[in-house]
């Protein structure tokens, strides 16, 4: 562990909150992202690796080094390229989200289907996941005072972390977003892997269409209650959901959903 004198100047910060364990797997795939995404407007060479992390939430303090004959050396003093892969980080998970960036300009370029399968790895571990949060920040150190200076952040709560991962793996996997002439068509489009609230429901059977008291939200689709259709190969599945010993209005579901425009 480094002590704080230790620590270089500048680093990104990254901070993983949410209440349910996280597999490491999805972690180390996250961090891989990370620096995938930093190497590839790095202009020295460098790659990430991690200086501290933290108790409690996964806090991640990650710094530049450059690769040397297999070997890692000393951390880089490199402000200008913390910042700026921060600011193309932060630009890209606006983006997806469907935020407006600071500078209105989208430095980190969201039609790339390689940046935005790196981006839905990193949000992969807190997407569906209750109460989560992605912080992400340019920390700088004081070099005399070690005074901790936030120089960029950005922060994502649960609906915005499920956009952008519905959002990136959509781009990742070169799919057509939903356009007012698919609507029109009636075409569906395939969600995978979205958190669905449930608003209203009954002991009734699951419907397949037509009229239904099942209505629920999908934060990545819409903020409005939408009817909840079961396929009929999952007609057991509405019972599986509300017959649950906790309240189902409480308990968010991740689901694979096909929604009609």
């Amino acid at each position: 562990m480094n002590t704080q004198a230790d620590l270089p100047e500048d680093l990104a910060e990254f901070v993983f909150d949410t209440r349910d364990a996280i597999p490491l797997t999805e972690l180390a795939d996250s961090f891989k992202a990370l620096d995938s995404l930093f190497a590839r407007d790095s202009r020295s060479g460098a790659r990430l690796a991690i200086a501290e992390i933290r108790k409690g939430s996964i806090v991640a303090l990650l710094a530049p080094f450059v690769p040397m004959m297999g070997q890692s050396v000393s951390f880089m003093a490199s402000a200008i390229e913390v910042s700026d892969f921060v600011k193309r980080l932060r630009d890209g998970l606006n983006a997806f989200a469907g935020l407006d960036t600071p500078s209105g300009d989208v430095l980190l370029d969201p039609a790339d289907t390689q940046v935005a399968a790196e981006i839905a790895a990193l949000v992969k571990p807190l997407a569906g996941r209750v109460g989560s949060r992605l912080d992400v920040a340019h920390i700088k150190y004081r070099s005399r005072t070690k005074e901790r200076v936030v120089e960029v952040e950005a922060s994502y709560g649960p609906s915005e972390i499920d956009r952008i991962a519905v959002n990136a793996a959509r781009a990742g996997e070169a799919l057509p977003a939903p356009t007012s002439e698919s609507a029109a068509e009636g075409q569906p489009s395939l969600f995978r892997e979205v958190v669905l609230t449930l608003q209203q429901t009954n002991t009734g059977p699951a419907k397949e269409k037509g009229k239904t008291a099942d209505r629920g939200v999908i934060q990545a689709v819409s903020s409005k209650p939408l009817a909840v259709y079961f396929a009929k190969t999952l007609e057991d599945l509405k019972q599986k959901m509300v017959g649950r010993s906790s309240n189902p209005f409480r308990q968010p579901f991740k689901v694979d959903v096909l929604v009609s425009y």
